[in-house]
This record gives structure tokens, C-alpha cells and sequence, in this order.
């Protein structure tokens, strides 16, 4: 529960003090952002860095209605692959209205679908570290 409590409160405070950036995308319902104060780097080319999903209309998860998503990728460069370590859903947009969810994320490594949020994200950190 400290573990969980120490990792929201770290989100919260990203959110307040981030310089959220605009990610190109070929979405229409979804706007992507970065803050690029929140790289860290690994081995290789592995970095982790926060993004937020906003979502145009409302959303649902497990019967809860969120407008945006705050999400802690770890992503690797060589192999085209991500995790997520922090992810929260929020009832407002820019992750900064009432949380409404909230994962520690999974240590288990996807390749994203062709054509996802996921492949976009990639793709534009992988691009610039």
C-alpha cells in the first residue's frame, strides 16, 4: 500500500509541475503527450518516461468513467518493446482531475499492435533516445 501510495503521489506531482508535449498522431478522438523532463535513461536504449492519453469523449474501465490516462512507459529501443510501470486513469483531462484507477503496471514485455497508441508512443520516444 506505501508502494502504491509513494507512486501516486509521485504522479501527482509530475502532473503539476510536467511540460507535457504533443505527440504527432494519426488519431482523432485521442490527443498523446510526453514530458521529456521525466527520461531516464537505461541500458542501451531503454528509457522510461511519462505520457498522457486525453481522450476527446468519456471513457469507461471497470464501470468508471475516465477522460485521461497517465501512463509510466519503459521502452526498449532495440527490441521494439514496452511496459508499463505506473498507469492511472483520471476522471479529467491531463491526468489532473480525481483519479478514478490505478495499476503498478506489469514487468512483462509486448511488442505493440501495428497502427496502436502503443506503436505511436514507441515510435516517437525511440526516435529521439
Amino acid at each position: 500500500m506505501k508502494k502504491a501510495l509513494f507512486a501516486t503521489a509521485v504522479l501527482f506531482a509530475s502532473s503539476a509541475h510536467a511540460e507535457w508535449t504533443r505527440i504527432d498522431a494519426p488519431f482523432k478522438d485521442v490527443a498523446l503527450y510526453v514530458d521529456h523532463s521525466t527520461a531516464q535513461k537505461g541500458a542501451g536504449r531503454r528509457v522510461q518516461l511519462y505520457h498522457i492519453i486525453d481522450y476527446h469523449s468519456p471513457q469507461q474501465r471497470d464501470g468508471r468513467e475516465f477522460r485521461s490516462e497517465m501512463i509510466r512507459y519503459e521502452f526498449d529501443c532495440d527490441k521494439d518493446m514496452l511496459h508499463d510501470i505506473v498507469h492511472t486513469w483520471h476522471k479529467g483531462q491531463m491526468g489532473i482531475d480525481k483519479m478514478v484507477l490505478f495499476s503498478e503496471g506489469s514487468w512483462y514485455w509486448n511488442k505493440p499492435e501495428a497502427g496502436s497508441i502503443e506503436e505511436v508512443l514507441l515510435k516517437a520516444t525511440c526516435s529521439l533516445y
